[in-house]
């Protein structure tokens, strides 16, 4: 079965490539599909053949599929697919599940608002303390079946960076809480056992 996870809001395309790359190291077919203008921060992490349009290529990266600007087709072959949504609510309807990024910017809640959201998981990045979370769920008009948080670490920066411009991935680098959502992810949204996500860390640990 197909199990579509939409991701929706700001900075999220580490996620997406995270989880891809560690559910394709416990053999899982995932498909990830970039439904975002033109330059997105997520298609800059993958590297297109010269001979190739991107707009209308599937690209294989890492064992796993890549489709930009494209309706999503027969993905029956794969175990899950990963949607890089627009905050114009496009594409939502057809997805299983979403999570939903947000920062300590105002008018990305208000965005967020506009949506029809049913019960995404909310992840909350940037913040430089646990009670910053508060700002953020006080603005909120829909209901939300978790909150995640990251706080403002350098480390993490530098590993989305090192993914931008580099394509390489150090998963000692990131912080405690970061690992822990990828855990939470594959647990509650993935539906992989806590067992297996291990397994997927360490392979994808030892061997990038």
């Amino acid at each position: 079965m197909n199990k579509r996870i939409g991701f929706l809001g700001t900075t999220k395309y580490d996620l997406i490539l995270l989880s891809s790359f560690l559910l394709s190291k416990i053999q899982k077919r995932v498909l990830i599909v970039d439904d975002e203008s033109d330059i997105s921060a997520l298609s800059c992490c993958i590297p297109v053949p010269r001979e190739l349009d991107m707009n209308h290529s599937k690209i294989t990266f890492r064992n796993i599929d890549f489709l930009k600007n494209q309706a999503i087709e027969n993905g029956a072959k794969y175990d899950y697919t990963l949607i890089s949504l627009r905050m114009d609510g496009h594409g939502i309807e057809q997805c299983d599940e979403l999570i939903l990024c947000l920062d300590l910017q105002r008018h990305r809640v208000k965005a967020a608002n506009r949506l029809n959201l049913r019960d995404p998981y909310l992840i909350i990045r940037g913040i430089d303390y646990i009670q910053d979370s508060k700002k953020i769920l006080d603005e909120i008009e829909f209901d939300v079946k978790n909150v995640m948080c990251i706080e403002n670490d350098e480390r993490n920066n530098s590993c989305l960076m090192e993914l931008q411009y580099q394509e390489k991935l150090h998963l000692s680098h990131l912080t405690n809480d970061y690992r822990k959502i990828l855990e939470e992810l594959f647990y509650d949204v993935y539906g992989v056992s806590r067992g297996m996500y291990k397994l997927a860390y360490r392979r994808l640990r030892k061997r990038g």
